[in-house]
């Protein structure tokens, strides 16, 4: 059991996810799931979690409906209901190589501005007074699965992870969203400090929020990247992102970035 001021976004450091972020894919799409657009990531919250030897390991979570990664949070405790998360894990072996399928809901009680951009996705200012409507939901569906693992090191793998999401449209923008990923350890001799990932992701906006916002449109992206040791504490990423932007009449684009890291 656990309770306080609660930091949601890191809240699974399992499998491909021990990679820190700055270590990893660039594009929001492939580190979280973005149909949890109203998900509260820094809020006061309680909750419970039980991994049993065997059966799916079960949690619950109780979270403030504010975001306030800079406050206390609890200027605002209680004001607007809350937020209920809950997520079932089951450990799978498929081919002999370990993954797991996660189940998750989330509901809020409060009452959210139709449309109102919350995390993630930042929607078009408009003068329009939006009315409020009570509750939101989200539905989420992860598969993570091992492809290959190296015999003599089983921390270093190759995986494929695939992100689903299933949004009420409204308050919530997102109605649907896809990402789907692999990523892992280089494989090649000597470079065992290397990791590389390719994805492919797709984020589909609500028709409400496509005709309240003339040119918005459904997203779409591609991101390739390597992460190469050059020495040790010192990592070096080149990445390339193909993008079709959710908001018109933007062309699709094309990104490329190099990021270095350097731990002391």
């Amino acid at each position: 059991m656990f309770f306080g001021k609660l930091n949601a976004l890191n809240g699974d450091r399992e499998k491909f996810l021990k990679y820190p972020l700055t270590s990893r894919f660039w594009n929001a799409a492939f580190n979280f799931n973005l149909a949890l657009d109203r998900y509260p990531y820094s809020a006061p919250g309680a909750g419970f979690y039980v991994a049993p030897e065997r059966g799916p390991s079960l949690a619950f979570l109780v979270l403030d409906s504010y975001n306030s990664p800079r406050t206390s949070g609890f200027e605002n405790l209680g004001r607007n209901g809350v937020f209920l998360y809950a997520e079932a894990k089951q450990p799978t072996k498929f081919f002999g190589l370990p993954g797991r399928q996660i189940l998750a809901g989330l509901y809020g009680t409060g009452s959210f501005t139709d449309l109102a951009p919350a995390s993630f996705i930042g929607l078009p200012k408009t003068t329009t007074v939006a009315p409020e409507k009570a509750g939101t939901w989200t539905l989420l569906w992860h598969v993570e699965q091992q492809l290959w693992v190296d015999p003599d090191n089983p921390e270093r793998s190759l995986g494929l992870y695939i992100q689903t999401g299933l949004g009420d449209g409204n308050p919530n923008p997102i109605r649907g969203f896809l990402s789907v990923a692999l990523c892992g350890n280089s494989p090649l001799s000597g470079r065992e400090g290397d990791l590389y990932g390719i994805g492919y992701y797709d984020l589909g906006l609500s028709s409400q929020a496509k005709r309240q916002w003339e040119g918005l449109r459904d997203e779409r992206g591609v991101e390739l990247f390597y992460n190469l040791r050059v020495a040790p504490g010192c990592h070096l990423t080149p990445d390339l992102q193909v993008l079709h932007p959710g908001l018109g009449p933007g062309d699709t684009a094309l990104m490329f970035g190099v990021r270095m890291k350097l731990d002391f």
